[in-house]
């Protein structure tokens, strides 16, 4: 009997998920006038992936990594690029000269 309670035990602590791994979460809100044509890239990746963000609109994406996320927005001729860190949010917004500025705006 004792040594079946101990079985039970020992085989209930295997039958235990492991903990979730972390994940990214990213948000960008578009505080500028216009329309932006954006992407985000991951690490190590060539491949973009395409976002576009209307005056007000928000991006966001859940992702199974929580790593750091490069966003590229492409102002007329010029081609601006940001760093977004997993959980924290974040607004695009424009200045007098046409140039992109990202702020950081809180954390999820």
């Amino acid at each position: 009997m004792r040594r079946t309670s101990i079985a039970a035990v020992v085989l209930a602590g295997t039958a235990m998920p492991a903990p979730a791994l972390a994940n990214g979460t990213y948000h960008v809100r578009n505080e500028t006038q216009r329309p932006l044509t954006c992407g985000i890239r991951r690490p190590r990746s060539e491949v973009t992936i395409p976002v576009t963000l209307r005056p007000g609109g928000d991006w966001s994406q859940a992702t199974a990594r929580d790593e750091t996320r490069t966003l590229i927005c492409y102002n007329g001729h010029r081609r601006q690029t940001f760093r977004l860190q997993s959980g924290q949010r974040y607004a695009l917004s424009e200045d007098g000269n046409g140039v992109l500025w990202l702020r950081a705006a809180g954390a999820r």
